[in-house]
């Protein structure tokens, strides 16, 4: 049977209208999912590509049945996502690797640290194995030459300009390189360099050209997913954010939405298909949040978010909280 679009948008709101978070928040949660499902949808028509909303309400039923853990994940959906990027964040998401390749820094690690003849052998090895010399050209296996009023047949696919493309690095690099000086907040796993490294083969070879483009094309991709994964909110949003974590202003706006409450408590009672021992004690760790554990959240939260300042430069957040 086909689920039309009014479900799915029932069942959304539905969900957004329990979430355990502010009143602002709340408004912008369902003012983006009217106007998602008024401007792409008619009411009757099954959804052309479900997938997105089944991951936003598997998402936040998770929050909802006690899964603390995807708080971060339910506002970054909230404030991030479907957001549009900047012109260059959206062309270097959109460009090809293989554009990259003269524009890339790269790093051989032989030339920083090996001895002077092993460079100039390691050297000599690597323009003998650069793509652009290996590549087949017809006019010079059969000698010929063109004119001198002749011009090359150029390619019918677009390539890219070389200083736009050396543009979409250098703010690829600041944009990284802000990622990396504060890693601690931003990243979990471990931060690797923007350069695209090579190391030298065991005989002090450089590495092969599929090995190379492998390099830079693991490089490349990873760089576009920090990107994708890492947005910074508008300084407006990380400062409303950081009042409702504080709890300090009295404004209905950073209330917390008091229909996660009452459907909080009724899922805690309605614990009846166990036996009374297995009752109370899933009671005891089931334990609905009070606005203090909310407010928890929301610190830990704000305190791993970036946001762009009125000139363009990106900004960590500077609250701090102290119980």
């Amino acid at each position: 049977m086909m689920t039309t679009t009014l479900s799915y948008y029932k069942k959304i709101y539905r969900c957004i209208n329990r979430l355990p978070i502010d009143l602002k928040s709340l408004k912008v949660a369902k003012d983006k999912v009217k106007n998602a499902f008024k401007t792409k949808h008619s009411s009757n028509s099954a959804l052309a590509d479900p997938k997105q909303y089944k991951d936003s309400i598997r998402l936040m039923t998770s929050l909802l049945n006690g899964d603390y853990k995807s708080f971060p994940e339910t506002l970054d959906l909230i404030y991030k996502k479907g957001e549009p990027f900047d012109d260059w964040a959206r062309d270097f998401l959109h460009t090809k690797y293989s554009s990259f390749k003269s524009s890339w820094p790269q790093v051989h690690l032989l030339e920083e640290f090996g001895m002077k003849y092993h460079i100039d052998h390691y050297n000599k090895e690597l323009q003998k194995s650069k793509p652009e010399d290996m590549e087949f050209s017809l006019m010079k296996e059969m000698k010929l030459s063109l004119l001198s009023h002749e011009k090359p047949i150029q390619p019918l696919r677009h390539h890219h300009h070389k200083s736009s493309v050396q543009s979409l690095v250098k703010e690829a690099e600041k944009f990284y390189k802000f990622i990396l000086a504060n890693s601690n907040a931003l990243l979990n796993g471990r931060s690797k360099p923007f350069e695209v490294i090579y190391e030298p083969t065991r005989f002090g070879l450089p590495k092969s050209v599929a090995a190379r483009e492998h390099d830079l094309r693991t490089k490349v991709t990873h760089v576009k997913n920090i990107i994708r994964q890492l947005r910074p909110l508008s300084r407006e949003q990380l400062t409303h954010l950081a009042e409702v974590a504080s709890g300090k202003i009295e404004e209905e706006r950073v209330r917390i939405n008091p229909s996660f409450f009452r459907y909080a408590s009724r899922q805690h009672n309605a614990i009846n298909d166990v036996s009374p021992f297995e009752r109370i004690y899933l009671r005891q760790k089931q334990l609905v949040p009070n606005e203090r554990n909310i407010r928890y959240f929301y610190r830990d939260y704000v305190t791993k978010q970036f946001y762009k300042d009125e000139d363009g430069t990106l900004k960590m957040g500077p609250m701090r909280f102290y119980d």
